[in-house]
């Protein structure tokens, strides 16, 4: 399996070596393809971006999506309290089996006082955000003391009306914004004085309040990421044993019928990954 630029409908693409990982023990082709992309920006969000620690609050919006249920279950894996939004109750009791703490459902309440109830007040450390404009004052509202806000889409648009920066501040805040996609061998040098640590990498062996960084990314910044994420994460995919990761695959569609996912997807209503399959040619 691979983390791809894009092209990924395909029958063939081609990818740099450095890209490539393997296919945990005892997962399917159909399981392993819902992981690269899903899980490699999970773990980017909260590791390199994030730098969620043990015991920190994580609300991951759009928490039944590909990325959101990677998300729920490295947060916990890292020791931290994964909170989700999700626009179903369905969806929000099948995150909770993922391990989400709780779960808010964002067309029938404000996610924004949930969290602060659910925190007794203190608001969420990291916010994993894939919405945007239409969310800004409620994740400022409910995200602690120096809090960091991790914005990595825009499904709810890109404008923003209102005093962001003063209430931001307020909270002492940190807005932090990423795209995997995009990364290339330039990206990783302006990213470490972003971060201000560097752009390490999480170690597993190190949790807590003495967590610390373990490797400084080199040049290439998505073959360290996929390095990283081979070494550490994926492991613990091939472990039938509680506390094992799991990719979420929700439906697979033979290619042919691309155009059926994709309205399929648009319709949201799919919880976890939506899989092309190519059918090998007899």
């Amino acid at each position: 399996m691979a983390l791809l630029a894009g092209g990924g409908q395909a029958e063939y693409v081609t990818v740099p070596e450095g890209h490539l990982m393997p296919v945990p023990k005892g997962l399917t082709l159909i399981q392993a393809a819902a992981i690269p992309e899903a899980w490699l920006t999970a773990f980017q969000l909260l590791h390199v971006i994030g730098q969620v620690k043990a015991g920190e609050t994580v609300l991951i919006h759009a928490g039944s999506s590909g990325v959101g249920t990677a998300a729920v279950q490295l947060a916990r894996q890292a020791g931290a309290i994964p909170l989700v939004t999700a626009g179903s109750l369905d969806k929000i009791k099948a995150v909770e089996k993922l391990g989400a703490a709780a779960g808010f459902n964002y067309k029938e309440g404000d996610f924004s006082a949930a969290t602060l109830e659910f925190t007794k007040g203190a608001g969420a450390n990291v916010i994993l955000d894939c919405v945007g404009g239409s969310y800004w004052e409620k994740n400022v509202a409910c995200l602690a003391l120096d809090g960091r806000w991790v914005l990595y889409g825009l499904l709810g648009g890109a404008e923003v009306h209102g005093e962001l920066l003063s209430k931001l501040l307020t909270k002492r805040g940190s807005l932090l914004t990423s795209l995997l996609r995009s990364r290339d061998k330039k990206t990783i040098s302006g990213m470490g004085k972003v971060l201000g640590c560097g752009a390490c990498l999480w170690s597993p062996r190190h949790r807590g309040p003495e967590a610390t960084w373990a490797r400084a990314l080199p040049q290439n910044y998505k073959a360290e990421l996929v390095a990283a994420f081979t070494q550490q994460i994926l492991p613990h995919f091939a472990q039938d044993e509680p506390g094992s990761l799991r990719p979420v695959v929700d439906t697979v569609f033979p290619l042919k019928q691309v155009a059926e996912a994709h309205v399929y997807m648009e319709q949201n209503k799919n919880l976890g990954k939506i899989v092309l399959e190519v059918t090998p040619v007899p």
